[in-house]
C-alpha cells in the first residue's frame, strides 16, 4: 500500500487561499476551485509541479502566485535527495528539517523558476 501524505499549500498574494493536497505514492492530487488535478511524479516531483503551474497559469490566462517549498529560497534539493525521493522532499535551511515540497510557513521566501 502507498504511503500517503497530506498538507496545505498556498496560493495567491496578500491573504492566500490554503490549498489541501495529498500525496499517495508518487502522486500528488489537488483540489483548485472546484477541479480535481493530479500530476504524476514521473522521478521529479519538483519540476512537475512547477510545470503544472506554470501550464495551469497560461491556460487561465493569469498569474498564480504559489507559496510553498518547492519555490522557496530555504528548500535545498540535493541530487541525492531528488533521486531518494523523486523531488517530494528536500530541506529546509530556515528551520533545519526535511520538508515536503508542497507543505508552506510564514518563512517563505520565493525565488522565480
Amino acid at each position: 500500500m502507498p504511503i500517503e501524505q497530506t498538507g496545505t499549500m498556498a496560493i495567491g498574494d496578500g491573504e492566500a487561499e490554503s490549498l489541501p493536497w495529498r500525496l499517495i505514492g508518487e502522486a500528488l492530487h489537488l483540489s483548485i476551485g472546484g477541479q480535481n488535478f493530479t500530476i504524476e511524479s514521473a522521478g521529479d516531483l519538483q519540476s512537475q509541479v512547477q510545470t503544472f503551474f506554470a501550464g495551469l497559469a497560461r491556460s487561465r490566462q493569469q498569474v498564480i502566485t504559489v507559496r510553498c517549498c518547492f519555490n522557496c529560497r530555504h528548500l535545498q534539493m540535493s541530487g541525492m535527495a531528488r533521486d531518494m525521493d523523486r523531488g517530494q522532499r528536500g530541506v529546509c535551511t530556515r528551520h533545519r528539517t526535511m520538508v515536503e515540497i508542497m507543505q508552506s510557513c510564514d518563512s517563505h521566501v520565493r525565488v522565480s523558476m
